[in-house]
């Protein structure tokens, strides 16, 4: 497997603006942290990775829902945890505006994360995301013979890169359906909790 290239961990804020006259939109993105990329070599971890899955699900679920406002602050955003680069996982948020201010985007997103942290999610919400979860794992299991070939190559370049396991659309869906009932609402806001602010 190819070496990681090792990054130093940012002391401050940083901020770059990139400008483009032919852009119509602006894209806004913030990583409030890169840390090495943990391993996934049990159930356990996948699980670990599923509880971060909902959480964004969760969180994105309310962006969402703001871009259905008369003056949404973004015209989609998008929030949660990801990889940086290859080696290296960050939580981050991305915004699409069209008329409305960065500053208003920023805010909205920083709110959303604030108050998902420190009041946490609804029992309804998170048999929503769960639901959404379990239908789309079960879709990927009913058309898998219809999966495009880039999408099979793409996880065996992922697997020999990061290492990143792969189950196969069938075990995944069968783990999926035997552990989701076991993550509580109380697992996910603890999680929540302790995303980066």
């Amino acid at each position: 497997r190819p070496a990681i290239i090792p990054i130093q961990s940012r002391t401050r804020p940083e901020a770059m603006i990139v400008t483009d006259e032919e852009a119509t939109n602006t894209f806004l993105q913030i990583y409030n942290f890169v840390k090495p990329s943990p391993k996934q070599q049990t159930w356990g971890d996948y699980r670990k990775t599923l509880v971060e899955s909902l959480v964004s699900s969760l969180i994105n679920q309310r962006l969402s829902e703001l871009t259905q406002k008369e003056n949404p602050p973004f015209l989609f955003a998008n929030t949660g945890y990801g990889q940086f680069i290859r080696g290296y996982s960050s939580f981050n948020s991305f915004a699409v505006l069209s008329k409305g201010s960065v500053n208003d985007a920023l805010d909205a997103l920083i709110e959303e994360t604030s108050r998902a942290r420190q009041y946490g999610f609804l029992q309804s919400e998170l048999d929503r995301v769960k639901a959404s979860m379990l239908n789309n794992t079960e879709k990927a299991v009913k058309e898998k013979d219809k999966s495009e070939s880039n999408q099979i190559v793409n996880q065996y370049v992922s697997n020999f890169l990061n290492g990143t396991p792969i189950p196969g659309v069938e075990n995944r869906y069968n783990f999926i359906k035997q552990v989701l009932p076991s993550i509580t609402l109380a697992e996910i806001n603890e999680v929540a909790k302790k995303m980066p602010s």
